[in-house]
């Protein structure tokens, strides 16, 4: 059934894998008719082995070993954030990305937690335009940047979701039960931490 970005039931579109992992209890693996690419955002989220048959290769390849990989990498960069003081928060204008409440949001957070952070409103991601100028980056356009181009930046690129689990408001674990790359506008942003943990200048209903 549809829900966050999806208008329609059996839709995938982006990065919102969320009609495939509703069906995580009814099933035993997921097959993706595409490339590691189309199935690496699931296999990242899915508690069931995903699988990519490349049509082009005409080869089926497990996904699993690659997703365990990535999410080890990604923990890396939370680890090297927590010494970071200077902080941009970055929010692309372009259709689809324009998380400008959430973006707001986790300013004020980090503000809150005593760190220089300040909005950053672009185009397009590209490390040369942020070089020098910041310790580290919180993306909050497509989440894709921060798995796949994290190594085109000498910072952490973090998704908002990681932002949690570097500030001590979540835990690891608790941020991939509930879907690593589900770490946009959604319920459970404003939900699991409480109030005197989170900044006063925007409510749930912003995000």
């Amino acid at each position: 059934r549809p829900s966050n970005h999806l208008r329609y039931s059996g839709q995938v579109l982006g990065c919102d894998y969320s009609t495939m992992t509703s069906l995580d209890g009814e099933v035993d693996a997921h097959l993706v008719l595409g490339s590691v690419f189309h199935g690496l955002g699931l296999a990242l989220i899915s508690r069931k082995e995903v699988f990519a048959a490349d049509p082009h290769s005409q080869k089926v390849v497990p996904l699993r070993e690659t997703a365990e990989k990535v999410l080890r990498k990604r923990y890396a960069q939370i680890l090297a954030f927590r010494s970071c003081r200077r902080v941009g928060v970055v929010v692309s204008v372009k259709p689809g990305q324009r998380y400008f409440g959430l973006a707001r949001w986790l300013v004020g957070l980090l503000r809150g937690r005593g760190l220089d952070a300040e909005l950053v409103v672009v185009d397009e991601v590209r490390a040369e335009d942020l070089e020098g100028r910041y310790e580290a980056l919180v993306n909050t356009a497509c989440p894709r940047l921060s798995v796949e181009d994290q190594d085109r930046f000498r910072v952490p690129v973090l998704l908002p979701g990681e932002v949690m689990v570097a500030l001590g408001l979540t835990s690891w674990e608790e941020l991939l039960r509930r879907g690593f790359l589900s770490s946009y506008p959604q319920s459970w942003v404003m939900e699991s931490w409480t109030s005197s943990a989170l900044p006063e200048s925007t409510s749930p209903s912003e995000v």
